[in-house]
């Protein structure tokens, strides 16, 4: 299993994929620092620290939750390329090994996209102790980057599922899509239509609000919908030629 989690890192971390995922990481510093509002002034900011945090928080992340989110598609992409699937006639001899291969496959990608939340947590939090004086409760932001990697994994798994059945590039498409629509959703509201309570319910979905995180219905439910698509995915990768 160790073999195929290195093979499936030294596949996923190629010289161009490491200066994206860099300048991914650079972008959410940024962003964070931007978010900040430091030209302000500390004075300034320390006024009303309990309002500035507030903004602070809805802004940066969304910045976390639309570059970790993306990134983890196209991470997920580039883990189903025909490329690393034709790797499998050169690599397993049986379904076992293949189970083995397929299972280091998404390892690598929820992996790699926990570390640029990790990062992004960090970042976030010596950012905020060192240079303003918002008062960050821990709570609340491990709440918040929680849900965004809960959702992160969650559109990993559905590329995977389609790759699994169609195996196009294009279908890359499809959870971007998701995923953009589903952010033009005001939520919560008093009203949903028809295809934005499919999506909503579907897709692990949050807000943040006076410091709460406001989640659509309970994680388990959304983990009914993960769960399914990853065993199928499994199953037909085992199971399915190499196409």
């Amino acid at each position: 299993m160790m073999n195929y989690l290195k093979l499936q890192f030294n596949y996923l971390f190629s010289s161009i994929f490491i200066i994206c995922y860099a300048i991914v990481l650079i972008v959410i510093v940024l962003g964070l620092v931007f978010t900040l509002n430091l030209e302000m002034g500390y004075q300034v900011l320390d006024l009303y620290p309990e309002e500035y945090l507030k903004t602070f928080l809805v802004e940066s992340g969304l910045l976390v939750e639309v570059m970790v989110s993306i990134t983890a598609i196209f991470i997920a992409t580039v883990l189903s390329s025909k490329t690393n699937q034709v790797l499998v006639f050169f690599t397993t001899e049986n379904r076992r090994q293949r189970a083995n291969f397929f299972l280091s496959r998404y390892l690598a990608a929820f992996l790699s996209t926990i570390l640029s939340i990790a990062f992004a947590f960090i970042s976030t939090v010596i950012l905020v102790n060192w240079f303003t004086p918002f008062p960050l409760r821990l709570a609340i932001l491990i709440n918040l980057f929680a849900w965004i990697i809960y959702q992160a994994i969650f559109l990993q798994v559905m590329v995977f599922f389609l790759f699994a059945i169609f195996n196009h590039f294009l279908i890359l498409t499809v959870p971007i899509v998701i995923f953009w629509y589903k952010k033009t959703i005001l939520f919560p509201s008093d009203y949903f239509s028809d295809l934005e309570t499919v999506i909503l319910s579907f897709v692990p979905s949050f807000t943040l609000i006076n410091d709460n995180v406001i989640i659509y219905q309970e994680g388990v439910i959304y983990l009914i919908g993960l769960t399914v698509m990853f065993m199928i995915t499994v199953l037909v990768n085992i199971y399915a030629d190499c196409k």
